[in-house]
């Protein structure tokens, strides 16, 4: 709760644990009652947790725009005409898409959602990367950053060289679990879920709780890093799944 009150999507930002407790004691809550209700998984933190998600449904002849500040003149960036959708953040979406994917595995453990989870992930993470960039080109016309198939860039290029120059000299913290949890993460769907090698796979229950445990630390945690790296606010979504709860496998006697 205090990581989505301190980062999420809120102006002004909470500074201290106290500036919380404040605010939520002068909005008629009980600061206790609240502490307990927040413990639960799926509770929203009230009046501070944004529900909107990435992709909009535009209906009834409307028209929908996004535009990007990324200079001093806010440029069009995607428009459409009803009926239609619109997504207002790409790395958002894929990571909304790697949870529907996290929570069928869930409900169903099946390897093939856990596959779609971990690929929608990392993409993710490259598209919030790509999001940085565009707004670093937008106000460095002549030092383009560039990712495309005739001048393509590996992704360690992208974490190693793009992030401090698009930063001012910041780096991503290599020495972690959240880096070291996203290269597993990388490393099993390069093999398993890409670059498939072997006609058949096999997983193992316990082998899928271990992948889905990655997932809070190698890619939602992850984001938060980079999204701190920029001092960007962090989507609630994110925040979310970077505090779930361990995945564990039960067993029960027939």
């Amino acid at each position: 709760m205090m990581a989505k009150c301190g980062n999420g999507s809120r102006n002004p930002k909470f500074v201290t644990d106290a500036d919380v407790k404040r605010f939520f004691k002068a909005s008629g809550y009980d600061w206790g009652d609240l502490i307990q209700t927040c413990r639960k998984q799926e509770e929203i933190v009230p009046l501070i947790e944004n529900l909107i998600g990435s992709t909009w449904t535009v209906v009834g002849g409307k028209a929908a725009i996004v535009t990007g500040a990324g200079t001093d003149n806010e440029r069009e960036i995607a428009s459409v005409e009803s009926p239609a959708s619109l997504t207002t953040s790409s790395y958002l979406q894929l990571f909304e898409n790697a949870v529907d994917n996290f929570q069928r595995c869930m409900e169903h453990a099946l390897f093939g959602d856990f596959q779609s989870c971990v690929s929608n992930g990392i993409a993710s993470v490259d598209a919030y990367i790509a999001h940085r960039a565009w707004l670093y080109n937008a106000g460095h016309p002549s030092e383009l950053l560039m990712d495309s198939k005739e001048t393509k860039v590996s992704q360690d290029t992208r974490i190693d060289e793009w992030i401090p120059k698009m930063s001012g000299g910041r780096k991503l913290d290599k020495s972690g679990l959240n880096w070291n949890h996203f290269k597993r993460l990388r490393g099993i769907r390069d093999e398993l879920a890409v670059h498939i090698k072997q006609p058949a796979i096999g997983i193992t229950y316990q082998q899928l709780c271990e992948f889905l445990n990655l997932f809070r630390t190698g890619i939602a945690g992850l984001l938060i890093d980079l999204h701190f790296i920029f001092d960007e606010r962090v989507p609630c979504k994110i925040i979310r799944y970077a505090y779930l709860p361990d995945v564990k496998l039960l067993e029960t006697e027939h």
